[in-house]
């Protein structure tokens, strides 16, 4: 016995009534707009990226260098001081962290971070 395959012709359908088109299963039933609003948490983080002295981004740009940025070893050499036992200081951080954690020892050398050598200008 052979199947027989039965095409349903739908007419025009109007997409902005939103019954019509969950009752053709064109749409889902629980259809909601998305929600594009921060919350309070993102709101918090990016005042704090806004205020920072080496930070001049704005929106949707802080949030992507968060996400974007590379977390890797930054090790830093300074000059050996009297009782150091070594001259080299590491920490892991994101890419855009660099120039603040550089400020907290100015009299370094060179540093290296991602496999590349950085020297003090």
């Amino acid at each position: 016995m052979k199947k027989k395959f039965v095409e349903k012709e739908i007419s025009m359908v109007d997409v902005h009534n939103n019954t019509l088109m969950v009752e053709l299963g064109i749409r889902l039933s629980d259809y909601e707009v998305p929600d594009f609003s921060k919350t309070p948490k993102e709101k918090a983080l990016l005042k704090k990226l806004r205020t920072k002295n080496d930070m001049k981004y704005s929106g949707k740009q802080a949030m992507n260098t968060l996400s974007h940025t590379c977390y890797a070893k930054l090790i830093i050499n300074i000059p050996k001081h009297k009782g150091d036992t070594t001259n080299t200081i590491s920490h892991k951080c994101y890419e855009y962290e660099i120039p603040s954690i550089l400020r907290m020892y100015p009299n370094y050398t060179k540093y290296y971070y991602n496999g590349v050598t950085h020297f003090a200008v």
